[in-house]
Order: C-alpha cells, then sequence, then structure tokens
C-alpha cells in the first residue's frame, strides 16, 4: 500500500488483511486479557485505520507516525488505544515484526499482546 510505502515497511499479510477488511474500528469496549491470563487487564477502545475520518482515528497521520522518538524510519506504529488509555502499537522493525502490544501511558512499561493481529484479536474477550 502507498501508507507502507511511505514509512519504508511491508505489513504482516494477516495485518493487511485486517486493515483491508475493516480499515479499523470503534469497539464497544471489550475486555481485553494478557496471553495465559485469567483477568482482564483494561478494555479496547479503539483500533486506527489508514486514510479515514476523523483525523484522529488515523494511523497514517505525521502527528502519530511522531509519537516516539527516534522513530524514523517507523520501527513502532502506534494502532489504537484502551480505555486506560494505554497506546496499542505493532512493531514493524526487522525484529518482532508485526508483534502488537501495549504501552502504559507516562511510562516505558509495555505488555507483548501478540505475535500478529490474529493473536492480539485472541486476547479479547466481548
Amino acid at each position: 500500500s502507498a501508507f507502507e510505502k511511505r514509512i519504508g515497511t511491508e505489513f504482516p499479510w494477516q495485518f493487511r488483511a485486517y486493515l483491508s477488511e475493516f480499515n479499523g474500528g470503534i469497539f464497544n469496549e471489550p475486555d481485553l486479557y494478557l496471553p495465559g491470563k485469567d483477568e482482564a487487564f483494561d478494555r479496547l477502545t479503539i483500533l486506527y485505520g489508514v486514510n479515514v475520518r476523523p483525523r484522529n482515528r488515523r494511523m497514517d497521520t505525521e502527528s502519530n507516525l511522531a509519537t516516539f522518538d527516534d522513530n524514523d524510519p517507523v520501527i513502532i506504529l502506534p494502532i489504537g488505544y484502551t480505555m486506560m488509555g494505554k497506546l496499542l502499537c505493532m512493531f514493524v522493525g526487522e525484529e518482532e515484526h508485526g508483534w502488537i502490544a501495549a504501552k502504559y501511558p507516562s511510562e516505558d512499561r509495555w505488555e507483548i499482546l501478540g505475535e500478529s493481529i490474529d493473536e492480539f484479536f485472541d486476547c479479547i474477550v466481548l
């Protein structure tokens, strides 16, 4: 896609398929579980799309791409957020390519939610 070329990466096929079919979305805050845990740690609020409206629901804006310092070329791509303000990100660098993680607000603390968008969706319980 043009966005992938712009940021210099190729999305994993599962994520590309998700964007092609749904292109992000607003969720009714289903429970979000860490892999292997029995207690919800947050709720899913939004996953960004590409070239959607309003702009605050887009992963392809300059402000979204500038979320992290020293992220050019893009290695960490913000793709959404949770009810408790955790930033959902996909790693698009060579290591952990396609992994989805939640970053705690104002902390350098991360939780891995899956090694693909499909594994991430396994963390959601409606």
